[in-house]
């Protein structure tokens, strides 16, 4: 199915043909744990290296479009049906113009908060 790969790297964006399943998104993410960045509301995903900011051989950065943050490593998109990664409709053209590359040197430093749950009543 069409994917978009967003090569950190090369600092590249282009078409990767990918097979279902999270393993190929491991191959293209060169690694063992990811997370997901919606890029449009329930249609568009972008994969990342979850553990991007705490590997030290840092392969790159980019941000993209309105997020917020700064992302480290390879990055994947998929559309989505449902629960299921399926081909997707963004082009090429699109993508490349939301991506902007950045040097690892303006990555924050990883850190880990933890949130209080807040208090619901259950009736």
């Amino acid at each position: 199915m069409r994917a978009i790969k967003i090569d950190v790297v090369k600092r590249q964006v282009y078409e990767v043909d990918v097979k279902p399943g999270i393993e190929e998104i491991y191959k293209q993410l060169e690694c063992d744990c990811f997370d997901t960045v919606p890029i449009t509301p329930r249609k568009e995903i972008l994969y990342v290296d979850d553990n991007g900011l705490l590997i030290d051989k840092k392969l790159g950065a980019f941000s993209i479009g309105t997020y917020p943050y700064i992302l480290s490593g390879h990055g994947l998109i998929l559309g989505l049906s449902g629960p299921d990664s399926v081909a997707t409709k963004l082009s090429l053209g699109v993508v490349r113009s939301l991506v902007k590359w950045r040097d690892v040197s303006e990555l924050p430093e990883p850190k880990i908060e933890v949130l209080p749950l807040l208090k619901r009543k259950i009736k």
